[in-house]
């Protein structure tokens, strides 16, 4: 079961002081990104407590992928929205991007391994395919730890799922078969 839980950057909001770790950890961002990560990690601390978790025991990777022991997590953000996956079962990368961002071809050698280039030549819809490829990859680079790099780039997510909310489209990779996802928006469940 992976759960994923969004919300609107129109109610950014910090409330509390997060552990030290996770303020070192922010404190890296630009001013803009600081609030929105801010008040991702203070939701992340409300749903992880649900699971009698406690935000002050995260940590994390020396590439900076967040961490508690028992649960996968993985954060992600664009203008409209921030938000994160949780799993207890699997293994768990999460993104969310703006499709209409994609609109040039020239992105495409960039993004694409020889196999999605040529793909692509042939998709009808170019816009969705780079779009999606792109969120996989930074999905997958979530879930390796290693962030997006040449390597990742190559890859493709054996394991992946998608859906679109607006012009937003969500990406989830994970390193086994996803067989239920949950979707809350704004803390109303919605459909993946």
């Amino acid at each position: 079961m992976i759960k994923i839980y969004l919300y609107s950057t129109d109610n950014l909001e910090k409330l509390f002081e997060l552990p030290e770790t996770i303020e070192n950890h922010i404190n890296s961002y630009n001013e803009d990104q600081k609030l929105i990560s801010a008040s991702n990690y203070q939701k992340l601390s409300k749903k992880i407590s649900e699971l009698n978790l406690d935000i002050n025991h995260l940590y994390f990777s020396e590439n900076g992928k967040p961490l508690i022991d028992g649960v996968n997590i993985s954060l992600a953000h664009n203008v409209n929205y921030y938000g994160f996956a949780i799993s207890k079962t699997q293994n768990v990368g999460l993104d969310i991007e703006d499709f209409r961002r994609f609109d040039s071809s020239k992105l495409s050698k960039a993004i694409l391994n020889d196999n999605e280039y040529q793909e692509y030549l042939s998709f009808q819809n170019k816009l969705t395919f780079l779009a999606s490829k792109w969120c996989e990859k930074e999905a997958l680079g979530k879930m390796l730890g290693t962030g997006i790099n040449k390597d990742v780039l190559k890859m493709s997510a054996e394991y992946k799922k998608f859906s679109i909310i607006n012009h937003d489209l969500i990406a989830v990779v994970s390193d086994i078969d996803i067989d239920d996802i949950e979707l809350y928006i704004d803390d109303q469940k919605s459909e993946f």
